[in-house]
Order: C-alpha cells, then sequence, then structure tokens
C-alpha cells in the first residue's frame, strides 16, 4: 500500500511553503533598536462559516428566521509591517526629583513614540448566500 506524504497534495504543499513565507528582523531582541520589520504570505487559505438568526414579536404574534452562508478562498495573501520607535524600543527612561514630595524621586517609566506602516494584499474570491 503506498504511503501518502502531506507534502504531495495541494494543502500539504501551501502548508510546508506557508512555514517558510514568514520573515522577521534578526534584532527582535535589541532594546536600542528603532524599528521592527516583518513579512507573511501565505498560500491557498480557505475558510466558510454559516449563521442563523431568528426573531418574534408576542404581540403580534409573527416571527422570522434568516440564514447565511459564506466562504472565502485565498489563492494568495500577503501582509509586510513596519515598526518604528522614538527614541527606540525601550524608549527614554524618565525620572525626576519633585522639590513638592520632599524631593522624593518620581519614576514615569519608559515613554517612546511608537509609528507603524502596514500593506497588505489578497487575490482570490468570496462568496455570500
Amino acid at each position: 500500500m503506498h504511503e501518502r506524504n502531506s507534502a504531495d497534495s495541494a494543502g500539504g504543499w501551501a502548508t510546508a511553503v506557508n512555514k517558510k513565507l514568514n520573515v522577521e528582523t534578526a534584532t527582535s531582541n535589541d532594546p536600542n533598536r528603532s524599528y521592527d520589520a516583518s513579512a507573511s504570505a501565505q498560500l491557498l487559505r480557505y475558510c466558510g462559516g454559516a449563521s442563523l438568526a431568528t426573531n418574534f414579536n408576542p404581540k403580534t404574534l409573527k416571527g422570522g428566521v434568516k440564514g447565511k452562508l459564506d466562504g472565502e478562498i485565498a489563492l494568495a495573501e500577503g501582509r509586510a509591517e513596519l515598526h518604528g520607535y522614538l527614541p527606540d524600543a525601550e524608549g527614554c527612561h524618565v525620572k525626576f526629583n519633585a522639590p513638592g514630595l520632599q524631593n522624593k524621586e518620581v519614576d514615569l517609566g519608559g515613554m517612546r513614540a511608537t509609528f507603524e506602516l502596514a500593506l497588505g494584499g489578497f487575490a482570490g474570491a468570496s462568496v455570500l448566500a
């Protein structure tokens, strides 16, 4: 009997390729970094769903039922993100002595500005019934 490898099917091939299509910056553990970048792509994804809703008015004794089916297939989907930090990912630590509090040290922690830029794309089809 022939054993079938999951990579032989289109779904198995897509799963194997999708694992290799995610990229991140190598310096993500460096607290002095000024940006993080990542990119990901996925092939041959699908999803589907169904919903059912009912309503009833006891005063008029009328009601209704609504149903919905939907499905989506993505031949290719991708996303790239860039996060920028000012002054850096750890931020600027803010401490000062407060004269009104008998010169006690006040520690506000790290402060930074964060900027995000994202770009995404999708090629596929969607069905709603």
